[in-house]
């Protein structure tokens, strides 16, 4: 077994961003137990701010003697913390939060060799993760809540969510227009005074021409 496996500060971060916060991810993947501090595995998925998140994730391992903590936090400046459980045992684990920003969100498995063992090529944690956010998880939580619903409440309900997420996006739309628009109309508010600059300086170089050259024939007797 290489001997990264074992390295009493052994920190994997496996950065996984998925832009759309609406959206549904799995993954699985062995831990192997480290000494020390033990061994970390981050998935990193940004999720915007107020948007449900539900999730879950099986853990199974082949040896005893290892210590598994679950830490569920973002990256933001507050640091926000939502989930933590430490010596997790074999099994299925469900959670569900709302974060307070919109920021990369991590789910962070730490194993480590619990006292009075030795690493081997047998202490891994098989990890198994599941997160659903958006509308995806909202429709979870419906299901969760109210099994009972007919088919075509249940379709109506997805149709109301997914409206939401399209207002949404038509509000953000909007606001960039209306930027748009402002800067469009200052731009053509500068043309404007540019032009108006423009036309009284070439009838100001007119009127000293004609001041000139009547002057300059007045001086020859021309006129």
């Amino acid at each position: 077994m290489p001997h990264h496996h074992f390295h009493s500060m052994l920190t994997l971060i496996i950065p996984v961003l998925l832009l759309l916060s609406t959206s549904s991810a799995a993954l699985k993947f062995d831990l192997y137990a480290g000494v020390g501090d033990g061994a970390t595995r981050c998935v990193v998925r940004y999720i915007d701010q107020d948007t449900l998140v539900v999730g879950s994730f099986s853990v199974s391992s082949l040896e005893s003697g290892q210590d598994l903590t679950v830490v569920i936090k973002d990256d933001s400046e507050s640091a926000n913390q939502y989930w933590k459980k430490v010596n997790v045992a074999d099994g299925s684990q469900k959670f569900s939060f709302t974060p307070h920003r919109s920021a990369g969100v991590h789910f962070c498995f730490t194993n480590k060799i619990a006292e009075g063992y030795q690493p081997g090529p047998k202490q891994k944690k098989l990890i198994n993760l599941h997160v659903d956010s958006g509308v995806y998880a909202e429709q979870i939580a419906g299901e969760t809540t109210d099994k009972k619903l007919r088919p075509m409440e249940r379709e109506l309900m997805n149709l109301e969510q997914k409206s939401k997420v399209l207002l949404a996006e038509l509000d953000g739309m909007r606001a960039s227009e209306e930027s748009m628009r402002d800067i469009n109309e200052s731009t053509n508010e500068r043309i404007a005074w540019f032009s108006t600059l423009s036309m009284i300086s070439l009838l100001g170089a007119a009127g000293w021409q004609v001041w000139y050259l009547r002057k300059f024939f007045q001086t020859k007797k021309i006129l």
